[in-house]
């Protein structure tokens, strides 16, 4: 979690991919299904219809100290999960360094692996 606010730019790139994004996500062969899908989800989680309207006014009053205030009182460290892809050699003691807890492995299907998969 962040302990200070993002400059300028950070909050830019941020605002841009959470502004450009949506309309994508209507753009289907199917753009009913889509839509109902997208509405559905907002609805799941308690989003009133008028969401996507709202949304961009929203996100582009959004400053820097807002955003680090909502991802202050949204994101819970504690329980994320870090994914990472790649040589395990190379990337294992990255990730032990960083001492977010143990590091766990896991066979691309799900399965987890032995204790030291490096070695097998």
């Amino acid at each position: 979690m962040r302990a200070a606010a993002m400059g300028p730019e950070e909050l830019q790139r941020v605002r841009n991919t959470s502004l450009l994004t949506p309309p994508g996500k209507f753009d289907t062969n199917d753009t009913n299904d889509a839509i109902t899908q997208r509405l559905g989800r907002a609805w799941s989680i308690g989003q009133g219809a008028d969401h996507f309207a709202k949304r961009p006014g929203g996100l582009a009053a959004m400053d820097a100290a807002a955003t680090l205030a909502a991802v202050q009182n949204q994101v819970r460290p504690e329980t994320l999960t870090l994914v990472a892809v790649g040589d395990l050699a190379k990337i294992r003691p990255q990730l032990e360094a960083l001492n977010l807890g143990a590091v766990e492995v896991r066979h691309s299907a799900g399965r987890k692996v032995g204790p030291n998969p490096e070695k097998s």
